[in-house]
């Protein structure tokens, strides 16, 4: 699902849909996870399943001739 030809089919909001759902279900309050900035596609993604930035790492990888940062989001389970 992260190749070209997946993208925009909704896989990753399902596979993320399930995972809460299970997550929910063994009681776990939150769950939080980071993309790099240079993930556009994906942090557009989380903001719209309701997950919200809670910090920042800059300069933590070095991709494409330029460093970027590490986005930290959260989402609330209960």
């Amino acid at each position: 699902m992260g190749e070209a030809a997946g993208r925009g089919k909704g896989a990753g909001s399902e596979a993320l849909r399930l995972l809460e759902e299970r997550l929910r279900h063994q009681g776990t309050p939150r769950i939080e996870l980071g993309v790099f900035g240079f993930n556009e596609a994906a942090h557009h993604l989380y903001k719209k399943l309701g997950y919200e930035e809670i910090a920042r790492i800059d300069a933590f990888t070095y991709w494409n001739e330029q460093f970027w940062p590490d986005i930290r989001m959260e989402k609330r389970l209960t």
